[in-house]
């Protein structure tokens, strides 16, 4: 995670703000700004402000918005208002006006790239390079079996 920004208690029900969250899921911070901005919903506006405010954060920290792309997002359920409106024979019916809290977090698009470009000077850079793993080793499939090299090469 490079960068973060939360946005809590929006007056928009989590069911309907999750619709426009799972279009930008995972997509470019470029491409993620143009579709929200012309997205027809109305979760589309709060998202686009705390995106272009995730991205402030990073540059902050001296990145690039060409180099990040949406890891995670998140619309979790706030707190319910709850009122009541006038029922058939004198009762009361319920009404909850749903909140809704929104968490988003930027991570770089290929971390080993990136870090050639990164500056020296920042104190981020040795957290990058703690989250960056060698890949693993590869394994062969015989006959339905995983069988890694080394336990290969004592088999001969």
């Amino acid at each position: 995670m490079i960068s973060c920004a939360k946005l809590r208690f929006i007056r928009i029900a989590p069911r309907k703000a999750r619709l426009v969250a799972d279009v930008i899921r995972g997509k470019d911070i470029n491409f993620a700004l143009s579709r929200l901005t012309f997205l027809n919903k109305r979760a589309s506006d709060p998202l686009r402000k705390l995106l272009i405010s995730a991205v402030n954060n990073a540059k902050a920290k001296g990145f690039n918005s060409e180099q990040l792309y949406i890891s995670k997002i998140n619309i979790d359920q706030g707190v319910m208002w709850k009122r009541f409106k006038a029922g058939s024979f004198g009762r009361a019916a319920p009404i909850l006006r749903r909140t809704s809290h929104f968490n988003i977090e930027l991570d770089l698009k290929n971390a080993s790239s990136v870090l050639a470009d990164a500056p020296k000077k920042l104190k981020i850079a040795p957290k990058i390079f703690k989250t960056i793993r060698p890949p693993a080793k590869a394994t062969k499939i015989t006959k339905g079996k995983r069988v890694s090299p080394k336990k290969k090469a004592v088999a001969k």
